[in-house]
């Protein structure tokens, strides 16, 4: 393979992989040199297929980027052995010369060898001590890279030799692989729980040893110490120091203690960031006896099948009461065991589910060796509706109740591991998806669509909206913004093509600078234009699950801003950001930030020079019950008191919720407003105008020293209309007909005629 010194003049190494077959990625390159070993690109999809000639030109033309990878695995048919011992390179170099006939390339860093060869066969990457072996998975930096101030070079130039898999084992051997995989599943596998710290100091000595990496024993000794209920400041206080006076690789830099110390401090702070793993069902403890931990693929598989829900229930109820498996049982067996936490009927469902093949869940067809039946002395047997003799007998169906392995292999589902349900969890079957519904969100908080959510327990979007609010799992919606300009006003439908297309508009909107919602319409988005204002295309995504926590009475009866990008947030919920560039498209990100914050409660900012916004979590609303009665604030009761008496026309709790939105100084102006417009007749509509007015008294208070958006007006819903109390007026003319006096008699029996008032109120 020919390479020159000036790699990037002429790029034939990087066509060279590329025409031998072999997937080759840009690196990020530069000055850094762990930075610029990174791949410049998601590579994922280069595991599994080569680089057309159009993408490495897009790449590499430009002559920017200084370095390329070359993927290893299947997709090139190629493994490469990165020494990084040099002593352990001239001991392998001695050991195996007859298989250094092929592509070896010097390593930039170390000066130590990349040895490559073709495989025929999967290798995945692995790591041992002295060097790493890259398969699938990995790639390692091309021959002609440049990295700062260091080149990685071709030192035998021979085509790329095939490794047959008995040389492949050979060399396992030697550098003592297999040996150091054993070992690492015989330690992980044994329980941690009741080990000291010396223990696990051991263990971080070993990983150190095994994968010549300190960051990652770190990594690994930490997760362990969290999944077997360690405490963060346990493992700080264990680990830390060690790794801060752990001495580094031999040609690697060293650093002060502090730097080490910091470092350990940032990798035990990101391995507590997820939660602990949960162990699957074949681990869990014995003395957990009270719940069952079926695997969630099986129910979840289960729950799509019809009746299934009954079958699930009846397998975590059998698996709490320590139900035998795999022993032939009959139906009245099964019920008497339930009994109390299933009905028959439900037990009948459940036993008589059949899957997609027709193959029976429960039932044995034939029964294997049934259990014996006690002889009788009386000729016949009394039946629900009939009797049956002595000699007739009566047919008997036999069931079993599967293991965990046989219900994953019937049901072709893999094992996974399986939330903790109790016998209150399995008592019916709204309760059963709700406890599976929550578990979900309590394990792994995050983004869900609610089709995803309900299609999981088989239930419509609305039931898992009713969950929601009788679960206390609450919700942070997420936004996709795009600003719009004169350039790509185009993308914005006209009002007659959404009605012409049937367009649907669910979940997007237009966004104004002073934070109002506007229907999504061209027309609208042009008027706001030529108004030199700016706006944007708001698209709802996907939201954001967490189950709520406790909170202070205070923090619940916070007022919530109605800014269209708040919500509710419980203490420990991390708090997200949202940056929102003018560029033609501008996707909002929420971005994770730290897990623990103070619930203090907010709204969103928009900065009008840079157009950031930071969102920050808030409380939920007053309740419609709060403005029944009056203001804390005298002043503030007042005041509302005298909109009531101004206007005319607004009800004494929008006054009190008028006020509390917009504060006391922007009202107060806005009564002085309408007072002096009223005397001047200008006012159609005093509480309408009051609203209006008040809210730009607010912005312009308020919003152009924080740049807060205004909050919005929630008027109280009118009452429920009772039935009509209409009394048609007495001087109508069916009234004082003679035909309608004479029926008014006939009805009353009276042969004087009732006053019409007293007759009216009868009637009406």
């Amino acid at each position: 393979m020919p390479v020159s010194g000036g790699f990037f003049d002429d790029f034939r190494s990087i066509f060279a992989f590329q025409q031998l077959g072999c997937s080759v990625i840009p690196l990020i390159g530069g000055n850094d040199i762990e930075l610029g070993k990174r791949a410049a690109l998601p590579w994922s999809v280069y595991q599994k297929r080569i680089p057309s000639l159009s993408e490495l030109r897009n790449w590499f033309m430009d002559k920017v980027r200084s370095a390329y990878g070359v993927v290893c695995g299947q997709v090139s048919r190629l493994i490469v052995l990165d020494l990084d011992d040099s002593s352990l390179a001239a001991r392998f170099m001695r050991r195996f010369s007859h298989l250094l006939d092929t592509l070896i390339v010097q390593s930039g860093v170390r000066s130590t060898p990349h040895i490559y060869w073709r495989v025929d066969f999967p290798v995945c990457s692995r790591m041992f001590p002295g060097g790493d072996l890259k398969g699938d998975g990995g790639y390692v930096v091309g021959p002609g890279s440049s990295i700062g101030d260091h080149s990685w070079r071709v030192i035998a130039d021979d085509p790329i030799r095939a490794l047959s898999p008995e040389e492949f084992a050979t060399v396992l051997t030697f550098l003592h692989v297999k040996d150091s995989e054993n070992s690492q599943a015989e330690i992980i596998s044994t329980d941690l729980s009741h080990k000291s710290e010396v223990d696990f100091i051991n263990l971080y000595h070993y990983f150190c040893d095994q994968y010549q990496s300190r960051n990652q024993a770190l990594f690994r000794v930490g997760c362990l110490m969290r999944d077997h209920r360690f405490s963060q400041e346990a493992v700080m206080g264990t680990l830390a120091g060690l790794h801060a006076m752990q001495s580094a690789r031999v040609n690697q830099r060293q650093e002060s203690y502090s730097t080490r110390y910091a470092e350990a401090l940032r990798t035990i702070s990101s391995v507590f960031s997820r939660p602990a793993r949960i162990k699957s069902v074949s681990d869990q403890n014995d003395t957990d006896k009270n719940v069952s931990r079926l695997p969630n693929s099986v129910r979840e598989a289960l729950l799509a099948q019809p009746d299934g829900i009954a079958a699930a229930r009846l397998l975590d109820a059998a698996r709490i009461i320590r139900l035998p498996e795999n022993t032939i049982l009959t139906e009245a067996q099964i019920c008497s065991s339930l009994k109390g936490m299933m009905c028959r009927e439900t037990v009948r469902k459940a036993l008589a589910v059949s899957l997609d093949d027709g193959e029976a869940l429960f039932r044995i067809f034939p029964p294997e060796n049934p259990p014996a039946e006690a002889d009788t002395d009386v000729t016949k047997i009394r039946q629900k509706n009939a009797f049956l003799s002595g000699g007739q007998k009566q047919t008997r169906l036999f069931y079993r109740i599967p293991d965990v392995l046989t219900l994953c292999e019937k049901l072709q589902v893999s094992m996974t591991g399986g939330d903790a349900l109790s016998l209150e969890d399995v008592s019916n079957a709204r309760r059963y998806r709700q406890a599976l519904h929550q578990a979900l969100i309590q394990r792994r908080p995050g983004y869900y669509s609610q089709r995803l959510l309900a299609g999981r327990v088989n239930v419509s979007k609305r039931t898992i909206r009713r969950y929601n609010r009788q679960l206390g799992v609450q919700a942070q919606p997420s936004y996709e913004e795009t600003p719009i300009m004169w350039s790509n006003l185009m993308q914005v439908p006209t009002g007659a093509d959404i009605h012409r297309h049937a367009i649907r508009t669910g979940g997007r909107f237009l966004l104004d600078d002073r934070g109002k919602r506007w229907p999504l319409k061209r027309e609208i988005a042009e008027y706001l234009l030529r108004q030199k204002r700016r706006v944007s295309q708001i698209i709802q995504g996907v939201n954001y699950y967490w189950c709520a926590a406790t909170t202070s009475s205070d923090a619940e009866e916070a007022h919530i801003s109605a800014n269209p990008l708040t919500a509710t947030a419980p203490v420990g919920m991390p708090t997200f950001s949202v940056s929102i560039q003018q560029t033609e498209k501008s996707v909002v990100n929420f971005q994770l930030g730290c897990p623990e914050i103070a619930p203090e409660a907010a709204s969103i900012r928009s900065n009008r020079d840079s157009r950031v916004v930071e969102q920050k979590m808030t409380a939920k609303p007053r309740s419609k019950r709060y403005f029944h009665n009056a203001l804390p604030d005298a002043a503030a009761e007042q005041l509302a008191q005298q909109v009531v008496s101004t206007t005319g026309n607004m009800s004494v709790y929008n006054a009190r919720r008028l006020v509390e939105t917009f504060g006391y100084q922007a009202v107060k102006s806005t009564v002085r407003k309408l007072t002096w417009l009223k005397r001047q007749n200008h006012v159609a509509n005093p509480a309408g105008f009051m609203v209006t007015a008040a809210r730009v008294s607010w912005l312009n208070q308020v919003q152009f020293q924080s740049g807060e958006p205004a909050p919005k007006f929630e008027a109280e819903p009118r009452g429920r209309e009772r039935g009509s109390t209409y009394v048609p007026p007495q001087s109508d003319p069916l009234w004082q007909s003679d035909a309608y006096q004479e029926w008014r008699s006939a009805f009353f029996g009276l042969d004087n005629h009732l006053p019409l008032a007293v007759e009216a109120e009868i009637l009406y």
